[in-house]
């Protein structure tokens, strides 16, 4: 092996007629027993005519595949730390000529892997916020919970939290349902939402059966994506609709919030945990501080991260990878925009190269029980999501088990798995600084550094 620098390597692999030709010509009596030829009993074909049917394909392959175990067998031997999948040299003076049987020279460049040492320190200070939950915040949550359970009905005339459905028709410039155009869409608004004022106060009050003319941009804030949405119509075909509508209120649905009493929490908490509002109340804040202290970590691990990214900007093998991209993933990289993606896959390389690094030091190994774990604990964070905070095992489990049948699910969990052991480590090798905070302050901060970092 020839080092060009420390990160790029040519080994050649010589491959002489002696080595191979025993190879092939075992490899051709076993496939002269198995073949089929016309005239001839199966696995009685005469070996000239097996060598001219299957030869060729045959020295190909097992040449091939010595080249692979010598090439695999070197870097193992020697303990070479590489870099994707060695590439053959693709100069003309390099090119194999299978077109005659001869001894042989491969040449492989190889990207050797650098050494990737996490350099985090104590003198490396990162702000871990403690989020007080006031009692704003837990108002807010009780407000939230009683929504979410709320019983709707039927209304008389429309509020501002009211639902509102219309039947919209396009009219004409002469105020008459126009030619073509659409007629008896069922839409449906909120009077809130509404920002234009005079529409906003028409549809205050408004009552089923009534009808008024109207201007749909207006209506829906000339948001491209919601009237097409409403209307059932693609975004191109937006620009072209008239502004004025007939719009007849087919109906008007009221959400009444949950009564704060023993129904609901049972319902929110389960039966028996839950039986005043005091204490329903204590849980709903135990909730919310649990939240917010894994907002707070999720914050946390995330300015590790860019520590992470910042402080590690160790050299590549960037000749060899950038060839390697190109060649290998033709549907993202190209001659052409190698220079421009080059440096997001480089930044990510050396992350993955440290956490593997870290993994192996202090000998974490991903076992199928954690691999699981983190498939119960994502299956349940969905359902939290879509409002369903304390739902059984056995429903948790069944999200789970069809999340497996996802292609590429286990690889993002069993990278989730790595990504929680590398973190659980780097966290400790920083000077976390402790900062008392509000939720306000705390999302502002989010949003402040959102904008700082394009995120």
């Amino acid at each position: 092996m020839q080092k060009q620098d420390e990160l790029h390597a040519v080994l050649t692999i010589n491959i002489s007629k002696d080595d191979y030709a025993p190879r092939v010509e075992a490899e051709l009596k076993k496939t002269q027993k198995k073949v089929s030829v016309p005239g001839f009993r199966p696995g009685n074909a005469p070996m000239g005519m097996v060598k001219k049917m299957y030869g060729k394909g045959i020295y190909v392959d097992e040449v091939n595949k010595m080249a692979s175990e010598a090439l695999f067998g070197y870097l193992d031997e020697h303990k070479i730390e590489y870099l994707a999948q060695p590439l053959m040299m693709d100069s003309d003076e390099q090119k194999v000529n299978f077109e005659i049987e001869d001894d042989f020279a491969f040449q492989f460049e190889i990207g050797i892997a650098p050494k990737a040492e996490l350099a985090l320190s104590d003198n490396d200070k990162v702000t871990r916020y403690k989020i007080n939950v006031g009692e704003t915040e837990l108002d807010k949550e009780v407000d939230t919970i009683q929504r979410r359970y709320a019983k709707q009905e039927e209304a008389e005339a429309a509020e501002e939290k009211d639902i509102v459905y219309l039947n919209a028709t396009e009219l004409g410039e002469d105020g008459k349902p126009l030619d073509g155009g659409l007629v008896d869409k069922n839409i449906s608004t909120t009077p809130e939402l509404v920002k234009d004022k005079a529409l906003q106060e028409k549809l205050m009050g408004i009552k089923v059966g009534d009808q008024f003319d109207g201007d749909i941009f207006k209506l829906f804030d000339s948001n491209v994506t919601v009237i097409s949405n409403a209307l059932g119509i693609q975004k191109e075909g937006v620009d072209d609709l008239n502004k004025t509508f007939s719009f007849t209120v087919t109906e008007i649905k009221r959400f009444i919030p949950a009564e704060l009493d023993q129904e609901l929490f049972t319902t929110v908490f389960g039966e028996g945990r839950a039986t005043d509002l005091e204490t329903f109340r204590k849980l709903l804040k135990e909730d919310l501080e649990n939240y917010y202290a894994q907002e707070a970590e999720n914050m946390f691990e995330h300015a590790v991260d860019h520590l992470i990214y910042e402080k590690h900007k160790f050299d590549l093998p960037e000749k060899f990878l950038k060839r390697w991209l190109v060649e290998n993933n033709k549907e993202d990289f190209n001659p052409e925009n190698i220079e421009q993606k080059y440096q997001d896959e480089a930044r990510q390389l050396r992350y993955v190269l440290l956490r593997n690094k870290v993994l192996a030091d202090n000998d974490i190994k991903i076992t199928a029980e954690d691999v699981e774990s983190m498939s119960m604990s994502y299956s349940a964070q969905m359902l939290r999501q879509y409002g369903m905070p304390n739902a059984d095992e056995a429903l948790v489990r069944q999200i789970s088990e069809n999340n497996k049948k996802e292609t590429g699910y286990m690889n993002r969990v069993t990278d989730m798995v790595a990504q929680r052991n590398f973190m659980a480590v780097a966290k400790t090798k920083v000077g976390a600084v402790e900062k008392e905070v509000g939720v306000e302050e705390f999302y502002d901060i989010i949003k402040k550094h959102n904008e700082e970092h394009n995120h």
